[in-house]
């Protein structure tokens, strides 16, 4: 029998159950499908990638009892992402915990005797997890400056301060998008030729900037759809952040939890936008203030001039047009 070590308790409850007492406990949506692979593995939807809310379970955890077979027990790997742990780890990762927290969570709910002393297990040798962010270094690869960046009406100021780039490579603008804690989650580009915008569809969009207003302790903010719109409010000096798009739901736990109070939306004026707006409203907290500034018919605040900028705020505000 095949027996989980978790610092001095040994487990011998099988995983499947664990697995399945885990699943039951999970309030993020991770382990949406757990399934029996086999005789040796038990097959889950990653937590690792997609914030584990993937279509497709593509996880195994190795429950295999064969001294023959070179994998560990409690061995879980992904074959989408290639991520791979033990099975603390993975327990750590589908609470979005420490490994702390996970070892107690398996001493208190399966324990089943403790033992003097036991070799500390080694950390798996297969490979390092993937990390998802990446490498700062990346960003001083670009170019500082490309004219297509003051067309769009941004400053060199801006551009500057949240790390604008230019690719001539891919003739692209390179945006540095960082998740709330502010480490490099992913580059967005746009073309300066066709105006194509690229996004890596393998990784979740966090809040572009949000991190820039956890960090200086702004809790108001303007949202937008666009990344082009968000630095649109920063030239004015209003501190905007950008949803790429009209927000999906992991988008709006973050922000449920950023401690922004004040919301103010300056979404496209357009029926994508209609609806991005009574989206947001229905998703924020009732305790958060969601106003509603609306932006001219056919137009997004990038479209405007520094003048009607200016004047769609300021009359908003005069006017108590803000809902």
């Amino acid at each position: 029998m095949q027996v989980l070590k978790v610092r001095n308790t040994l487990i011998s409850t099988p995983l499947w159950d664990i697995i399945i007492k885990l699943k039951s406990e999970l309030r993020n949506g991770k382990l949406r499908e757990v399934k029996r692979q086999g005789e040796k593995n038990i097959r889950v939807t990653c937590p690792h990638h997609g914030n584990g809310k993937e279509a497709n379970a593509d996880c195994d955890v190795y429950i295999g009892e064969s001294i023959q077979d070179k994998v560990e027990y409690g061995t879980v790997k992904c074959f989408a992402c290639e991520f791979k742990s033990d099975f603390i780890h993975f327990v750590a990762e589908c609470f979005d915990s420490s490994i702390a927290f996970a070892e107690d969570w398996l001493i208190t709910n399966f324990g089943d005797s403790e033992v003097e002393y036991f070799e500390e297990l080694k950390p798996l040798t297969l490979n390092e997890p993937i990390k998802p962010y990446l490498d700062e270094s990346i960003i001083s690869t670009f170019e500082d400056f490309h004219p297509y960046m003051l067309k769009r009406k941004l400053t060199k100021e801006v551009c500057k301060q949240f790390e604008l780039k230019y690719d001539p490579k891919t003739e692209c603008i390179v945006f540095p998008v960082r998740d709330e804690t502010g480490k490099l989650w992913m580059l967005t580009r746009r073309s300066v030729v066709n105006k194509t915008f690229i996004i890596d569809p393998g990784k979740e969009k966090p809040v572009y900037l949000l991190y820039y207003l956890k960090k200086h302790n702004i809790t108001e903010a303007y949202v937008c759809e666009s990344q082009f719109n968000a630095l649109t409010c920063w030239t004015h000096g209003l501190p905007g952040i950008a949803l790429f798009g009209t927000g999906a739901d992991h988008q709006y736990e973050i922000l449920n939890k950023s401690g922004i109070r004040v919301f103010n939306l300056l979404f496209d004026g357009d029926s994508a936008g209609d609806n991005g707006i009574a989206k947001f409203k229905a998703n924020i907290r009732k305790d958060i203030r969601v106003n509603v500034i609306k932006v001219p018919r056919g137009k997004d605040v990038n479209d405007l001039t520094y003048n009607e900028f200016e004047n769609l705020i300021t009359n908003s505000l005069n006017n108590n047009c803000i809902l």
